[in-house]
């Protein structure tokens, strides 16, 4: 499903009463099946962009479409969170069965459809356990069996790794690249790890800081299927190195734009 986003912008009011602008004006479009990264200074809109892509916050001004005419809806996108969101006193099937549950889907083909992204996901064994009995791991994978099991047209990932340790992360890199290539949705994933955006994406989006708007557009070069293997490669490393000073500059225009703001 192609993704529209047409000069959106989004406010909210500060503690002070004062308008704080943190989207303006920001415009992209994803393709349908392709696999976009976004990078950005911390705290310049990239969840609250995510927010307004899954329907849950209606932006201040322009428009969200998805394949030309439709505006989101709670079918048409999932969500993955970064602190992983499952329900501590249902079984990890009836978490991921609950989007399913929610729609009335019955009983038993909820979690036949459940047990199979469970097994997709690699954790089909643990159908019955709880999620504290789960590591932080086999927790986010849960999650994002849950997200898949509502079959949506567009996946929205918001720094799903970022709570696991190096070794795990790189696991449930390759293992989501190999569930979007079996299943080709289209994925639009916020990150902070520059290496993650080049490894996972077809395009990574550079935000500039408050208000937030599209700084970059670059579409990574990368033959697939992907591993971790690339991140040693020359070119690799002169795309990094690339995205890291674009995303320095974001972040120093952010904090000047800050402190200009305080004092004025």
């Amino acid at each position: 499903m192609r993704v529209e986003i047409d000069g959106i912008s989004k406010s909210y009011v500060d503690s002070a009463g004062a308008p704080l602008h943190v989207v303006g004006g920001l415009t992209a479009s994803i393709e349908q099946g392709e696999f976009v990264c976004i990078i950005g200074p911390s705290g310049c809109g990239k969840s609250t962009l995510l927010g307004m892509l899954g329907g849950l916050l209606p932006p201040d001004a322009g428009t969200i479409r998805f394949s030309g005419d439709r505006t989101a809806t709670g079918e048409m996108t999932s969500i993955v969170w970064q602190d992983y969101a499952l329900i501590p006193w249902r079984s990890i099937i009836d978490n991921v069965a609950f989007g399913l549950e929610v729609r009335g889907v019955g009983k038993q083909e909820r979690k036949a459809i459940a047990q199979g992204y469970l097994e997709t996901m690699g954790i089909g064994a643990f159908a019955n356990a709880q999620p504290k009995q789960l590591s932080g791991g086999m927790r986010q994978r849960a999650g994002i069996a849950r997200a898949l099991a509502s079959d949506p047209e567009v996946l929205l990932m918001d720094e799903p790794f970022a709570a696991v340790d190096a070794q795990t992360r790189t696991l449930l890199q390759e293992e989501l690249l190999t569930v979007w290539e079996n299943h080709r949705k289209t994925v639009i994933f916020i990150t902070h790890g520059i290496e993650e955006a080049l490894l996972l994406a077809d395009r990574v989006l550079v935000l500039s800081g408050r208000p937030t708007k599209v700084v970059e557009d670059l579409k990574v070069p990368f033959a697939r299927p992907r591993t971790a293997d690339i991140a040693q490669t020359p070119e690799f490393g002169e795309l990094k190195q690339h995205l890291w000073e674009r995303l320095r500059d974001a972040t120093r225009a952010a904090e000047w734009a800050e402190v200009e703001g305080a004092n004025s």
